[in-house]
C-alpha cells in the first residue's frame, strides 16, 4: 500500500500548478513558451513570474514571491538558502551579487546558488556566512542555453 502513496503524492507534486520544477516551469509557466502563451500569466499582479525571451520562446523565468511557487522539496522565497542546499546539495557554482544597506546601516550581499535547471539568489548579512542567507529570488532556465543565466539583481524585472 505504501507504494501505491508514494506514487499518488508524486503524481500530485509533478500535476501541482504551483510547482517549480528546474529547467522546466515555475507554476503554470513554462520554458519554450511563445510572450502570447504566456502573457497572461506574467501581468498576474498577485505573484508575478517574470520571463527572459530568446528567438521569440521563453529561455528564463525568475519569481520573488514566495509561498506561491515551491520547489518539490519545498525550496521557495523567503526560506533560509539552508533549505535549498537540504534540497538540492552543495551548488557547483556560486556568484555574488550587488551589496545592500539596510536601515540602521547593517550591510547585506547577494549571493547565487546555480544548479542544473535552476538558480537562487538569497540575501546574506555581512559578516555571516553564505548558509545565513534568505532566498529573495529563484530562477528556472535550461542549461543547454548559450545565453544563460542571467542572474538578475531585480529578479528579472
Amino acid at each position: 500500500m505504501k507504494p501505491l502513496l508514494a506514487i499518488l503524492a508524486a503524481l500530485t507534486l509533478t500535476a501541482s500548478p504551483a510547482l517549480i520544477v528546474p529547467g522546466e516551469r515555475i507554476g503554470p509557466a513554462r520554458l519554450g513558451s511563445t510572450r502570447d502563451e504566456l502573457s497572461p500569466l506574467l501581468q498576474d499582479a498577485h505573484c508575478p513570474i517574470r520571463a527572459l525571451f530568446h528567438q521569440g520562446r521563453t529561455v528564463q523565468l525568475f519569481t520573488n514571491c514566495g509561498g506561491a511557487w515551491a520547489t518539490p522539496g519545498g525550496t521557495q522565497v523567503g526560506l533560509p538558502l539552508l533549505w535549498a542546499v537540504r534540497e538540492f546539495g552543495q551548488p557547483a557554482t556560486t556568484a555574488r551579487g550587488d551589496a545592500y544597506t539596510w536601515p540602521g546601516g547593517r550591510t547585506a550581499r547577494a549571493v547565487w546558488y546555480m544548479y542544473p535547471g535552476i538558480a537562487l539568489r538569497a540575501v546574506v548579512p555581512e559578516g555571516e556566512p553564505d548558509s545565513a542567507g534568505v532566498i529573495t529570488c529563484i530562477t528556472v532556465h535550461r542549461d543547454s542555453s548559450p545565453v544563460l543565466p542571467v542572474l538578475s539583481e531585480s529578479c528579472g524585472q
